[in-house]
């Protein structure tokens, strides 16, 4: 069984073991400074959905208002766009031809 007294002088030789430790840190470097710094976190996304392809910035870097962050997929995009130009210039092709009336031949 443990008496009181045996079981202080445990603690402050844990106690004091624990302060020897911390004494034998390793000096910072000049200038250095140690502590917490509080910080905001922004969490940032596209404005659409897509596979990342490209990302420029790692966690930690700093980031300047325009800084190009990461860069989506544009495939489906493009692809969306060249099916959108080409409906666009066939609706455009109907217009033309009725906007021009009917033949002679088509009224008679």
């Amino acid at each position: 069984m443990m008496t009181a007294q045996t079981l202080h002088r445990k603690c402050f030789l844990t106690w004091l073991l624990c302060g020897l430790l911390c004494a034998c840190e390793t000096p910072q470097e000049p200038g250095a400074l140690s502590g917490y710094i509080e910080a905001e976190y922004i969490y940032v996304a596209a404005s659409r959905p897509g596979w990342i392809i490209r990302q420029t910035l790692r966690e930690g870097d700093t980031v300047q208002p325009g800084d190009i962050l990461f860069e989506l997929e544009q495939g489906r995009e493009t692809a969306q766009q060249s099916e959108a130009a080409a409906r666009l210039q066939q609706k455009q092709e109907v217009l033309l031809d009725i906007s021009k009336g009917a033949r002679l031949e088509e009224t008679e």
